[in-house]
């Protein structure tokens, strides 16, 4: 090709180039203009801007057409404060919600938005609830404050052309009540922020080894007893030794607190699904009536948290108890589903019990994974003469299920694609994304958690439909749900807290189409933010801070880049762990880092400090940004940080891991390549591990430190790793200097879990942290 050509290329291709960028500016800031416009949440799935504003004020009137529910209209009318109905269908300043049976959506709606009426046309009342849920949000300023605060009695609503319907049809969220008790307005306000967010599945876990909520007139020891427990642990399940507040506690709700409920879920949209946990998870139960359990007892209500051996018998006498029970708790929920659970159901006392292993020959099953099979099985076949059909944790595949159960996946995916691929129903809920227990921010003032990291950003670029299933397989998806486990969680704003916004992510996860975009997620979220404040709920605010980046600095060490969350704000930082202030260092390009620092960062917008500060503390050694190179990758549940993290000079949180500084490996020994520009003299490795056996987390056997000499690696040094029983399980191991431009370090997984333990005979995880080489 000659140069004259190639310049002709060159030139046309900057040109097509230069246009694409501007086009893509252009889309950019409209994305920008529509989420400031049309803040809605979750995103519909097709919005066609129009000019124009309609007025809502005193004048505006409803007109309903006929089959529409009084709760749809009672509902419109309560949140604008308004009583008027229009005489004429073509009446100006109206509001018109329309049925119309050939509407193509189950649950989406039309919204058309001009200057002189509002129409909301769909084929269900659902849709048409859906639709006023946005138009409320697009008339968002006050809208949600009650009627005595409100300081305007008009608003401007942005014209506009919406057409709407959801991805999946099973949206949903869930509350554990048992390790922690919710009052009944708690549960009605948590339902409200569902329906707002257009889920229309709400998971009562209502019993547990910690507390029996539900009332059942047939077994009152069941409230009476098995409702409380005498104390409950303080701090962490991990912490040893273990401290107890020595305070009663517990609650339940009566057969008619949980009716209104429903009747209050019903006008809402939201279907109830109560669980009712079995063969596992039932000391509460056992409390109440011990002869329900294998062993002789007596049971107490659990005082702690984890997994326990004692669960449901197998003979005839708890079946008995469990129909009884169902019976009731059927007809108290109307919906199609009831929860069994099937999860963490230790096979010890099957093992040991007469009348198990006799119904183990009886019915010619192979084990005691059958022996569960069997008896979620026989629970199915009961509940199916009442209408319903069974959930199940995806514990319930373990033996095989039946075609009509439904499996909710949370150890992963796994469950979720075996499941679907053998036709059975599924709810995606996998841990890694969709548990609110889980921390959300990396800060150490952050309150405690049960571990895990869950930030904002991963719960949004969920996806529930798994890789690898064919296109009928992905029919069984239902859809996805958020699990909020309380063990952490002792009152409701710590719930709301944990729950939003990360709920407001995964709303737009299960309604909106499946690409997304989450800076203009981001934008809607800011103005979204001002409701959830209206509506007094405690949401965290942790995407509006600061963000840091460390990367590798070709002079030695580390760069660090930070960044604010939106544009117009100024960052100013410190590097002596004082808190930023306007005479501090104005950040503009990456910070240095090539010894211990402590690097402290705050936004200021308008000469005022705004979001929380950002707080990191660097401990520089010869590996901080040295190029390494794993073998085996991490667990993609815990791989956020990349294999950055183990060279980034940060520590991991020495109470929690899976954040970005800690990477979890399972089934897999740790074998990583270190390579310096230049040789090092090294005398020194240092690590820490992280140690959580209630978690199935292990630290490794052993370390082995390898130099590289011509085209093989030669051993260095080795050393056990004492464990110790602390959570954070710090390494250290000293040998005769060596210089060496090339260092691996091999780390020896811990392996099958022992007998008796959380998680007997599975591998357990090996969580590393930052890999110092001195």
């Amino acid at each position: 090709m000659n140069r004259k050509t190639t310049f002709a290329f060159s030139h046309l291709s900057l040109k097509y180039f230069t246009a694409a960028i501007c086009l893509v500016i252009v889309l950019l800031h409209q994305a920008n203009l529509y989420a400031q416009r049309y803040p809605i949440i979750p995103a519909p799935a097709s919005i066609q801007k129009k000019s124009g504003f309609f007025t809502w004020n005193n004048g505006v009137k409803i007109n309903a057409t006929k089959g529409i529910m009084d709760n749809e209209v009672e509902f419109l009318k309560a949140a604008f404060q308004t009583n008027k109905y229009a005489k004429q269908e073509k009446s100006t300043n109206v509001v018109t919600l329309l049925l119309v049976d050939t509407f193509k959506y189950a649950e989406g709606y039309r919204l058309n938005i001009n200057p002189n009426d509002i129409q909301i046309i769909a084929r269900t009342n659902q849709g048409l609830f859906y639709g006023i849920q946005s138009l409320l949000q697009l008339a968002s300023e006050g809208v949600y404050l009650p009627a005595k605060k409100r300081r305007i009695t008009k608003w401007k609503i942005p014209c506009v052309a919406i057409l709407d319907t959801p991805r999946f049809t099973y949206r949903g969220m869930h509350l554990d009540v048992a390790r922690h008790f919710y009052s009944v307005a708690f549960v009605k306000k948590y339902i409200d922020l569902l329906a707002m967010h257009k889920f229309n599945y709400f998971h009562w876990h209502l019993t547990d080894d910690q507390g029996w909520r539900i009332e059942i007139k047939a077994f009152p020891k069941l409230t009476k007893k098995g409702a409380y427990r005498d104390s409950t642990l303080k701090g962490h399940f991990n912490d040893q030794p273990a401290r107890y507040d020595n305070q009663k506690y517990g609650g339940f709700y009566t057969q008619k607190e949980i009716k209104d409920v429903v009747s209050y879920a019903q006008k809402r949209h939201v279907t109830i699904i109560p669980e009712i946990e079995m063969p596992g998870h039932a000391l509460a139960a056992l409390a109440s009536y011990r002869k329900l359990g294998c062993a002789a007892g007596p049971f107490k209500t659990s005082k702690t948290w984890g997994v326990f051996d004692d669960v449901f018998c197998t003979k005839d006498s708890t079946f008995y108890f469990l129909e009884s029970v169902l019976t009731e708790v059927a007809a108290l929920f109307p919906g199609p589903y009831i929860h069994i659970g099937g999860d963490e159901c230790p096979k010890t006392r099957w093992k040991e019990c007469p009348d198990c292993q006799a119904n183990i020959t009886k019915y010619g099953l192979a084990n005691e994974d059958q022996l569960q099979s069997w008896f979620m099985k026989k629970i199915e076949t009961f509940l199916a003469t009442k209408g319903k059909k069974i959930i199940g944790w995806d514990e319930i595949l373990d033996g095989g299920i039946s075609k009509t159960a439904t499996v909710m996946s949370y150890r992963g995916t796994e469950g979720g694609i075996k499941a679907a691929s053998k036709g059975n129903d599924v709810i995606m809920t996998p841990a890694s994304h969709c548990y609110f227990d889980y921390y959300q921010n990396e800060s150490p003032d952050e309150p405690l958690a049960i571990g895990g990291f869950l930030p904002l950003e991963k719960v949004y670029n969920y996806d529930p439909i798994p890789q690898g299933l064919t296109t009928s397989d992905t029919n069984h998806i239902l859809g996805c749900q958020g699990n909020v486990w309380t063990e952490y969680l002792r009152d409701s704003k710590k719930v709301e807290y944990m729950v939003f916004p990360r709920a407001c992510a995964l709303a737009e996860v299960a309604w909106s189409p499946k690409a997304k975009d989450y800076k203009q997620f981001l934008d809607r979220l800011a103005i979204h933010m001002d409701r959830l404040t209206q509506l007094k709920v405690n949401a965290a605010t942790h995407f509006t801070g600061i963000q840091g980046k460390t990367m590798p600095n070709p002079g030695g060490g580390l760069l660090l880049e930070l960044s604010a969350y939106k544009k117009g704000y100024k960052i100013l930082y410190t590097l002596d762990e004082k808190v930023p202030n306007k005479k501090s260092p104005k950040y503009s390009k990456p910070i240095p880092i090539t010894k211990n620092t402590t690097i402290t960062a705050g936004m200021v917008k308008s000469k005022r400090p705004v979001g929380q500060l950002w707080k990191r503390k660097f401990d520089i050694t010869q590996t901080s940004g040295a190029a390494i190179t794993l073998l085996s990758e991490p667990h993609e549940n815990y791989s956020l940080g990349t294999k950055s993290a183990l060279v980034n000079g940060i520590k991991g949180n020495p109470q929690r891991y899976g954040d970005n500084e800690w990477l979890g490996w399972l089934g897999q020994n740790v074998d990583a390549t270190i390579e310096f520009s230049i040789p090092k003299t090294i005398t020194r490795f240092r690590t820490h591990f992280y140690q959580a056996p209630g978690q199935w987390i292990y630290p490794p056997k052993r370390v082995s430190i390898y130099q590289k000499v011509g085209d093989s690696y030669q051993l260095v040094s080795e050393k056990e790793v004492a464990a110790g029983t602390e959570n954070y399980v710090a390494f250290d191991m000293e040998f005769t200097p060596i210089t060496s431009e090339n260092i691996k370090i091999i780390i020896q997984r811990h392996g099958k879990i022992a007998r008796l333990l959380p998680g007997e005979g599975k591998e357990a995880w090996l969580f590393v942290d930052e890999l110092e080489l001195e």
